[in-house]
């Protein structure tokens, strides 16, 4: 229920990163900001409390003129609004309206803490329509015992699937430091595409990292832009 990130103990979630605007924000976040070379402010950041809190201030202004103010649909909205609003917004030098907006969604599926997020994603699919949204299920495949175990992602998708979301595409990231070779990667996917039937991107898993900055050079050479070009169209 935090509203942001300022309050949270650094020791049990990480460094707080402080936006141009003061926001103070996940460090994930900072760490998208530095690499994409952008301009971000408090308004990218949404927590539970922040939404909770607009509604709240919405409720109490009257602005719902007697409405029973609930989580679906004026909670979803908010969700929805706020994303569409914030997307156009310019984040670098040029000054003009982002070609696309990348959202995380983070936390795991099946908790209470999510559910009205990953509702507002599913209703978002649909309002913006199959040629503006795309997908990505990024999934831990574990090493055990020298092999890749897909049973944590194949459950993972079934709950993603059940909640209403369908995955456009798989991103597999293992715990080898090194990345999988493309005979094991195809493996992978023949074992998960039986149970839950996504997109896997056509390229091995990703190795772990010793450092964040290197992953960009690790995975430009890689085709993960044709499923975006394909599916996001003009």
């Amino acid at each position: 229920m935090n509203v942001d990130a300022g309050t949270m103990a650094p020791t049990e979630h990480g460094e707080c990163f402080v936006l141009n605007d003061g926001g103070e924000v996940d460090l994930d976040l900072g760490n998208y900001e530095r690499y994409l070379n952008i301009t971000l402010t408090r308004e990218n950041n949404i927590t539970t409390g922040k939404i909770y809190q607009h509604v709240i201030e919405r409720e109490r202004r009257g602005d719902y003129l007697g409405q029973t103010v609930q989580v679906v649909p004026h909670l979803t909205n908010a969700i929805q609004d706020w994303i569409e609003r914030v997307a156009r917004i310019p984040v670098d030098d040029t000054n003009e309206e982002p070609d696309v907006c990348i959202i995380e969604l983070g936390g795991t599926v099946g908790d209470i803490e999510s559910a009205p997020f990953i509702e507002a994603m599913r209703q978002l699919r649909r309002r913006a329509g199959r040629n503006n949204f795309m997908q990505i299920h990024v999934s831990l495949v574990p090493l055990v015992g020298g092999e890749q175990k897909t049973k944590p992602t194949q459950q993972a998708i079934k709950d993603v699937r059940s909640a209403g979301l369908l995955p456009d595409l798989v991103r597999p990231l293992n715990t080898s430091t090194k990345p999988s070779t493309d005979v094991e990667f195809r493996s992978l996917v023949v074992a998960s595409s039986r149970f839950c039937q996504p997109l896997w991107q056509k390229s091995p898993t990703s190795a772990t990292l010793n450092q964040p900055r290197s992953l960009p050079s690790t995975t430009s050479p890689r085709p993960i832009t044709s499923p975006f070009c394909s599916r996001l169209k003009a």
